[in-house]
Order: structure tokens, then C-alpha cells, then sequence
């Protein structure tokens, strides 16, 4: 918990509490603590003094600033492209931005969700939904939580959906969070970029003020984003078993970050190791 006399804090004063904290937990092997920003809140993390160092990611956002029409005509990439997708959609049907309302039509935009972000976890090779419970806190959320910190919305061309998005929205800040799209020649008219040029538009005019995009160094965040957020990360083991996790755990990362596993997951998948195409930088 962060309140403003946290910046009094001194180096010393956070160790004691951190150890405190460690002395009133059960036994534990390894502590991770991950994905951490400098300031939370205009206040200083004090988390971070206890030995962070930088993940080489980073969060980033954008100030929405100005009007809508003035941020399209000025801040949005490849404006003219995505006005010439968009037309390209239309002739195949009309197309909408869509907030489903009804149980009935929040479980079919989930659905898309679900077997759209499938697709992309087995392109890429992504653990995914194969995390347990990681499937159905995103559903559970679309499904209770709609109306109200949850945002989930769909782009739909005729009556099929090409892409959803599922995110939340907290003190005029609009978190991306769950980003789908349909691939082959939906892929190829940039349905993803498309929705989040309509999720933009929708955070103007429901007063959002930051439109974050969440954790991730993407080509395509850069060419929106004018605020970049450092995260730091803590890795403490505590036991000769957490040391030797850590070992195996840095062993692991080091085969998978290896073009000899790259190789395998393009063999798996039937691509060439390096694939490419319309849709690799989209949301």
C-alpha cells in the first residue's frame, strides 16, 4: 500500500519492513517481484530500493489530449491506410464498433476472444490459455464485471467478429489489456489496429484522459505512444531450493530464447523461423 509519507522512507526503513514482511509469511523458497514501476500514482515505489533492476520492457501510453478530430488529423499512424482498409471492409459489409450489452451477445464476442487469441498463442508459440485459471478470469471478468470496470468490445464486418478487445477503465485511464483479431485476409486489412483506432475514439468521447497500452516493446506502440514506463523486477531466493529453481529457471529461458528452439516452434507450426506479414505488429 502506498500513501504519500512512503517518499519519508529511507533506504534502511524499507529493508527493516521488507524483512518484516518476509519474517510473517510461511516458509517460502523464492520471491519474484515483477513488472514494477519506478512510481505508482505519483508516489515512489519503494519496492524498487530493495535491488530492482530494469526487465528491458517497458509500459507505454498516450496522453489523450485535444479533441479526437484533432488527435486523428495529427497523432494517428497510417491514417490514410487504415481509411482505405476501412472502405475495403465496408464493400464486404457494414461495418460497426460494438459494445455488447446482452449476456447473450457478451458470451458470443467471448467466444471470438477466446479462439482468436488461441489462434495467435499457437503462432507464436505463447503458453497462453494454457496457464490454469488464466482463461477463466478473463471470462468471468467479460461476464460479471461488463458493466463496470471491464470494457470488452468487438469490430464486426456483416455479422462476423474480426476483432474484440477486453480491457479495463479506472480513473480516466483506459487499460489495454486483451487484444484479438481474426487472421488470414481479416489479418491483412489490420481489423486489430482498426478496433483500437475505435477504442481511441471511444476514450475521447467518455473523457479518458491516458489510454495505456499496457507492458510490451511493440513496433506499433511506439508509433502511438509519447510515454514510456521502466519496469523493474526482484528475484530473491531465500533457500538452496530457490536457488536451484532459479538455476533450472535461467536455463530454460536461455533454450528458449535460442534460434535453435525458434526453429523448432516455426517447424510446429509449419511457418519459416522468421515470419512476417500485414498483421505481426498489430494490436
Amino acid at each position: 500500500v502506498l500513501f504519500p509519507r512512503s517518499s519519508a522512507l529511507g533506504s534502511e526503513d524499507i529493508r527493516d519492513l521488507w524483512d518484516a514482511v518476509l519474517r510473517a509469511l510461511p516458509r517460502i523458497d523464492v520471491v519474484f517481484l515483477d513488472k514494477m514501476p519506478e512510481h505508482v500514482g505519483g508516489l515512489s515505489n519503494p519496492l524498487v530500493r530493495l535491488g530492482a533492476t530494469p526487465i528491458g520492457i517497458s509500459g507505454h501510453a498516450t496522453a489523450l489530449t485535444g479533441s479526437w478530430t484533432s488527435f486523428e488529423a495529427t497523432r494517428l499512424p497510417r491514417r490514410r491506410t487504415l481509411r482505405r482498409y476501412r472502405r475495403r471492409l465496408a464493400a464486404i459489409g457494414p461495418v460497426r464498433f460494438e459494445i455488447p450489452e446482452s449476456p447473450e451477445r457478451r458470451e458470443k464476442v467471448l467466444a471470438a476472444m477466446v479462439r482468436q487469441k488461441e489462434r495467435r498463442f499457437a503462432e507464436t508459440g505463447a503458453t497462453g490459455f494454457r496457464s490454469p485459471g488464466k482463461m477463466e478470469f478473463f471470462l468471468e471478468a467479460g461476464r460479471r464485471l461488463a458493466e463496470g470496470p471491464v470494457h470488452l468490445s468487438a469490430l464486426v464486418v456483416g455479422d462476423e467478429i474480426v476483432a474484440t478487445h477486453l480491457g479495463y477503465v479506472y480513473d480516466r485511464r483506459f487499460y489495454q489489456i486483451m487484444p484479438t483479431y481474426e487472421g488470414g485476409p481479416w489479418q491483412a486489412l489490420s481489423v486489430g489496429r482498426l478496433l483500437h483506432e475505435d477504442l481511441i475514439e471511444w476514450s475521447f468521447r467518455n473523457g479518458i484522459g491516458i489510454f495505456d497500452f499496457g507492458i510490451g516493446d511493440e513496433a506499433y506502440k511506439l508509433e502511438y505512444c509519447d510515454e514510456m514506463l521502466p519496469l523493474h523486477r526482484i528475484v530473491m531466493p531465500l533457500t538452496a531450493a530457490g536457488r536451484i529453481y532459479l538455476t533450472a529457471l535461467d536455463a530454460r529461458d536461455r533454450i528458449r530464447d535460442s534460434a535453435l528452439w525458434a526453429r523448432v516452434r516455426a517447424f510446429k507450426r509449419g511457418l519459416s523461423p522468421s515470419p512476417s506479414g500485414p498483421g505481426d505488429d498489430e494490436p
